[in-house]
């Protein structure tokens, strides 16, 4: 199975001839993957009140099935998708859940939740996409068919032949 990526990074401003420039260094390439370990830390840290699942469910439900589509495609969202996201996701909540990510696939030290969101400096959209798609990977094809995924995308088609 192949696992979601991000770059961590840090940051520093420098002075070039009068002139301020934000320089990125030490660029670090992480795997993201849920391990029971995560899911327990996410609990007593009370990112998680319910499980990975009634996260995904919660989104779906407030969510456009075309926008869901774009952010799983790379496609831009529609503006009014993304003002309903924000109202139930904040960007704050996406980088707890995909540090818990970061931190199941982590085997030994890792960064804490702070320093990982100094080093997780991404745009809206990006952080999206990456907390999509670890969601959603809880639900791909490994080697065995997965009854719940066909559950689901039945259910999806079922919402959009209502628009």
């Amino acid at each position: 199975m192949k696992l979601p990526v991000i770059e961590l990074k840090d940051h520093e401003i420098v002075n070039l001839n009068g002139e301020f420039e934000k320089k990125i260094t030490n660029v670090e390439r992480r795997p993201l993957y849920f391990t029971n370990y995560s899911l327990k830390v996410g609990k007593e840290y009370g990112i998680l009140k319910d499980g990975l699942e009634q996260e995904l469910f919660a989104m779906l439900a407030v969510v456009d099935q075309n926008a869901i589509k774009s952010l799983a495609s790379d496609e831009e969202v529609d503006a009014a998708q993304v003002i309903a996201l924000t109202q139930f996701l904040s960007l704050d909540h996406m980088k707890n859940i995909i540090w818990l990510s970061y931190i199941g696939a982590q085997p030994g030290e890792c960064y804490s939740l702070d320093e990982f969101k100094e080093k997780y400096d991404e745009d809206f959209q990006t952080i999206l996409q990456v907390y999509m798609e670890i969601l959603t990977a809880n639900f791909k094809d490994v080697n065995k068919p997965n009854q719940f995924k066909a559950g689901l995308t039945k259910s999806l088609g079922k919402f959009e032949g209502k628009k």
